[in-house]
């Protein structure tokens, strides 16, 4: 465990007679300051202690600052101490002001320790010449302002260090494993698989990886599948799973197999690398995290406190124009807490332990929490995105862009929340083609097809004739009118030439040709064929032909009756039966099956029971089950709760029985029997 250099502290022997020297009190001095910044340094940590915000000087056209009163403490464990208002009416006066010209940029205002000489003296500067020389009697303890444009070292986190490996690289893909490098006894954690394409590909890719975890648990899984349709160069695509850990260290293995996928099919299988995370007890793991944490401390020499560190401490940040005009000020927040202050917090986060309100009510409509995921890991940080589909083409993106002439975002006022899109001229579409629409199909200034004149295909005797989007009528006795609906219809009359009349006339009742089909061609012409359905199969016949016990056949005006005698059938008697399987149950849980079509069986007799394994129970002590059966959408379905006090995962499959009706044999009597 390394914390930086440290050196060991050396301080006066006192006895009588002592001589003491300017060395002797310089080590005095070193000795008591040395323990206290070792100790601002380790227990403390660098930061603000309080105060020092920094403000803009307005009065200078925004090109000022002034750092307020307030305490800090630097990498070496020195007390910074600004004991009253610093201004500056000019920051581009500062040391660090970046010279190279451009547009805006971000600065670092610092606050580093310095030390000033005082009261200069007239002393002897050896006891040899008795040569007088001035020499500062005391040494003010101060500071110095100045700006750099390298940010600051990130925070030292406490979180495991998430660890990347390359589990499979060839020629086209590469697949990349992400976990912590260690975790607690029991504690739930996310393995992320990410495959980068390396070069742009004309086909699909599709494949799969199957994991193997020995001695750890997965929860819950994305799917470790990966596709991707003519990829470029650098597309990504990420699975996770959530995993728990066993309960005794140990260290977990992670394994997989990947396969291509040939129309669902897994083949071509291939080993890949494996990974490893070691899992430790409570102690080891709180050990770990506080040894990362010191091993990212950069402590400074705890004999040499007149030494200047090499960044000092970061106060604020500035927003600055290529003008030097100031447009921004964030302070910083990388304080020191002191102990009375931390112990203040910690009670008032127990307090308020216990009595939060339900997660859910901050969700429901008219919460004050629509979904708030600030300071949340994984994927809940991320932005929410949605699949969007157009053309066949799939879109996944966190954010819509509308554009076009017109076009209006406004909030809802009915749905809070909601914003809804205007886009004018954009009116039903099913208006405009009413009986009374100005528009039966204006297709006016339409690109492509539809602003072509529209065609029709016509047909005659079998034949297929050149679409066309005109009609020309000719014959003896062709009509034509203009139609009833309006300029844009028009009515065709085929009066059949001298002699003749419509053709439905000869149809009417009485008429003299039911329908003849005399000289017709084509299809009508030929006997007329009749479609019958039997057991879901369609038969076309020109006639029927009807046998059986007692089948009787009479004409009767033109009609043929059938007569059919009822044969009495014995009705069949079907039991339907399946299987629901419960997987990864934890305690408290509620799981609740697909529904279960019954449209086989009327008002059936439903029972059912447990499998496990080579064992039927009807009841076990820890799993609840319910059986709900909806009469009028004869839909069965079932549901299983984790009762289980000890924390156990239930995993089961029930096994389900329904019978149909059967014949009712009415009630009997019953009566006493005397055994002898």
């Amino acid at each position: 465990m390394s914390t930086g250099p440290l050196n060991a502290f050396e301080k006066n022997r006192y006895y009588y007679g002592k001589m003491m020297t300017v060395r002797d009190f310089q080590t005095e001095q070193n000795f008591f300051n040395g323990k206290r910044h070792l100790l601002n340094r380790l227990v403390h940590g660098a930061g603000i202690v309080y105060g020092l915000e920094v403000l803009p000087e307005k009065e200078q056209a925004n090109r000022g600052i002034v750092v307020q009163t307030g305490v800090a403490i630097d990498r070496c464990g020195r007390e910074i101490v600004v004991s009253r208002d610093y201004k500056r009416s000019d920051i581009r006066e500062l040391p660090g002001y970046p010279l190279e010209a451009g547009g805006e940029k971000t600065i670092y205002v610092m606050l580093q320790y310095d030390e000033c000489s005082r009261e200069r003296v007239h002393t002897l500067s050896n006891a040899a010449t008795c040569g007088e020389v001035c020499e500062p009697n005391r040494i003010l303890e101060s500071f110095k302002v100045k700006l750099s444009t390298t940010p600051p070292d990130p925070v030292l986190s406490l979180n495991p260090p998430p660890e990347t490996t390359t589990i499979y690289n060839d020629e086209t893909i590469r697949l990349e494993r992400t976990l912590p490098r260690w975790v607690r006894t029991g504690e739930v954690f996310e393995v992320a698989v990410k495959l980068t394409v390396k070069h742009e590909l004309s086909g699909m890719i599709a494949v799969k990886l199957r994991e193997d975890l020995p001695s750890l648990t997965v929860l819950r899984s994305d799917g470790l599948v990966f596709l991707a349709d003519h990829p470029a160069e650098g597309t990504i695509v990420e699975r996770k799973y959530l995993v728990r850990a066993g309960k005794e260290p140990r260290t977990g293995l992670i394994r997989a197999t990947l396969y291509d996928l040939d129309d669902g099919e897994e083949v071509n299988p291939r080993e890949t690398g494996e990974c490893t995370v070691s899992v430790v007890s409570g102690r080891t793991f709180r050990n770990l995290l506080i040894e990362r944490y010191l091993d990212g401390l950069d402590a400074g020499g705890s004999d040499a406190p007149q030494e200047e560190a090499e960044d000092g401490v970061v106060i604020a940040s500035l927003t600055v124009n290529d003008l030097g005009i100031i447009t921004g000020i964030e302070n910083s927040l990388d304080v020191v807490y002191g102990n009375p202050l931390l112990a203040q917090l910690l009670s008032t986060e127990e307090e308020r332990f216990g009595k939060l309100p339900h997660h859910g009510s901050s969700h429901e409509r008219d919460g004050d929490d629509a979904f708030d995921v600030t300071g949340l890991p994984g994927l809940l940080e991320q932005p929410q995105r949605m699949k969007l589909q157009t053309e066949g083409t799939d879109y996944v993106a966190s954010g819509l862009y509308f554009d076009g002439e017109g076009v209006r975002l406004e909030e809802d006022p009915d749905i809070p929340g909601q914003v809804r899109v205007q886009i004018p001229g954009m009116q039903s579409h099913a208006n405009t083609h009413q009986a009374t629409g100005y528009d039966p199909l204006n297709v006016t200034d339409l690109p492509g097809v539809l602003a072509e004149p529209q065609k029709v295909v016509v047909y005659t005797d079998g034949d297929n004739y050149t679409t066309a989007s005109r009609f020309s009528f000719v014959g003896t006795g062709v009509e034509v009118k203009p139609g009833p609906y309006g300029i844009d219809h028009i009515s065709v009359h085929f009066t059949g030439g001298p002699g003749g009349g419509p053709h439905a006339k000869s149809h009417e009742s009485g008429g003299s040709d039911p329908i003849n089909v005399s000289n017709l061609r084509g299809v009508l012409a030929e006997p007329q064929l009749v479609e019958i359905m039997y057991d879901q199969e369609n038969i076309k016949a020109r006639g029927i032909y009807i046998h059986g016990d007692g089948v009787t056949v009479s004409e009767d005006n033109g009609y043929a009756y059938m007569y059919i005698p009822k044969t009495p059938q014995t009705p069949q008697y079907q039991v339907l039966s399946g299987d629901v399987v419960f997987q990864n149950v934890l305690a408290g849980q509620v799981f609740v099956s697909d529904s279960i079509y019954l449209t086989e069986l009327t008002d059936p007799a439903i029972t059912y029971t447990l499998d496990w394994g080579q064992v039927y129970l009807e009841k076990y002590s820890d799993i609840d089950t319910t059986c709900s059966y909806n009469k009028a959408e004869k839909l069965l379905s079932f549901s299983l709760k984790n009762i289980s006090t000890k924390g156990n995962i239930i995993n089961v499959k029930l096994r389900w029985w329904a019978f149909p009706k059967t014949f009712d044999k009415g009630t009997v009597g019953s009566k006493r029997v005397v055994m002898t």
